[in-house]
């Protein structure tokens, strides 16, 4: 078998993680921060992503160099708001071909601080090494009170289901930007582009929004929005060993993604919950806390908990039905 065969998701659910952390513990593999207990009474919270060359916004021109920086500081500063924590720094691991321009180079790092100056993170060394190709990753790290930190794996039935924002801006935006020379290409004015657009040129990490919902004491589970919509609540499905149905009818869907999914003839839920990095956060609120009012006040409500296992779609008034999550998984998606 090739990694090809397998695909990201399950090489990290069925050979690494029963590796490196057969026991499921908070502190090991599994959330979107390594999470590290300290003698204070904190976590210190690690994670690390990669930006591809081949980036799908930067091969189609949306950003440049600098947001390309910025892109990479935000991507690793959201994992740190998913957890609920402060992000404190960040390291970088950057190859690049000899011949790559200097200046190029300088309007990456220029975007990395201008994100991190935005959240407070410093940027405190890393690695510069050569490659055949550009080769973005950084290393985030910040703290989280250790009663506080928000996993994936608390969701239990009977609680309710939220996202932060507007689901399926970037899945719709690949579908206008990636169909824009197609035979039968959708016009949008200025503002609707720039809409569609805004994830990738002025990405924000939920750094606010994930410390509120780590203070509530309400939020039981709690993800970036990295890969998908669907992609997310699936992994807090099986992270809680529970069932996650989400409301048809309760999915904030902008105008312009059911515009998108009308002129292409796209099924819509499919277009909105399918794979895209809109970073914002998604999980599980318990109703019954003190809290939830005013938690759910800011948030969306889109679901709820159920005993059971997997992600379900409820549409009008048929019973929920199994929904299979069409996000990122590399290797497969080559």
């Amino acid at each position: 078998m090739r990694l090809k065969d397998i695909g990201e998701k399950k090489l990290i659910a069925d050979y690494i993680r029963p590796l490196f952390n057969p026991a499921g513990i908070p502190e090991s593999i599994g959330d979107d921060c390594a999470l590290i207990s300290t003698e204070a009474g904190e976590y210190v919270c690690i994670s690390t992503d990669r930006v591809p060359a081949d980036l799908i916004a930067f091969k189609l021109g949306l950003i440049d160099y600098a947001e390309l920086g910025q892109y990479l500081a935000i991507l690793n500063i959201s994992d740190i708001a998913a957890v609920g924590g402060t992000p404190k720094a960040l390291l970088l691991n950057l190859a690049f071909p000899g011949d790559f321009p200097l200046k190029d180079m300088q309007d990456i790092m220029t975007g990395v601080k201008v994100a991190s100056e935005k959240y407070g993170v410093v940027v405190v060394g890393g690695d510069l090494s050569d490659a055949k190709e550009m080769n973005l990753m950084a290393i985030s790290v910040g703290f989280v009170p250790r009663e506080r930190a928000l996993l994936r794996s608390g969701a239990q039935p009977g609680d309710k289901v939220f996202c932060s924002d507007y689901v399926g801006i970037t899945p719709s935006a690949f579908s206008y930007f990636l169909k824009s020379d197609s035979s039968k290409p959708a016009t949008f004015n200025a503002e609707q582009e720039t809409l569609l657009i805004t994830n990738f040129k002025h990405p924000k990490a939920q750094v606010d929004l994930g410390r509120q919902l780590a203070s509530s004491g309400c939020c039981t589970s709690a993800m970036d929005v990295t890969d998908g919509i669907a992609q997310s609540f699936s992994e807090i499905a099986v992270a809680s060993a529970v069932g996650i149905v989400l409301q048809a009818d309760s999915l904030p869907i902008h105008s312009v993604s059911v515009e998108i999914a009308d002129h292409y003839g796209l099924d819509l839920l499919k277009l909105v919950l399918g794979p895209g990095a809109d970073f914002q956060l998604v999980g599980t609120l318990n109703p019954l806390h003190a809290s939830y009012a005013e938690i759910a006040s800011q948030v969306k409500i889109i679901g709820d908990v159920v005993a059971g296992e997997g992600l379900y779609l409820k549409v009008g008034v048929n019973p929920p039905s199994v929904f299979t999550p069409e996000g990122w998984n590399y290797y497969i998606d080559q």
